[in-house]
């Protein structure tokens, strides 16, 4: 089930990162914060995936990053 939370105006990560509940999964499309299934099966292939291929990449351009399965964390 996908269900898109009402909200009157446009939300930015930066409003949306400090609002979301980590028990969760949500996106952001187009200023709308929409409530997302867990991932399963393929799926969740598809994202240990690209996981590794981020952590390899940021490894390789010496750039900090950490990353878990459900968000990424860059270090300045």
């Amino acid at each position: 089930m996908i269900l898109a939370l009402p909200k009157t105006q446009s939300v930015t990560f930066e409003e949306l990162v400090p609002w979301k509940p980590e028990v969760k999964y949500y996106e952001l499309h187009n200023g709308v914060i929409i409530e997302m299934n867990q991932p399963l099966g393929q799926h969740e292939w598809i994202i240990i995936f690209f996981n590794e291929k981020i952590t390899s990449e940021s490894t390789r351009n010496r750039f900090i990053l950490w990353n878990s399965k459900k968000s990424f964390c860059y270090s300045t």
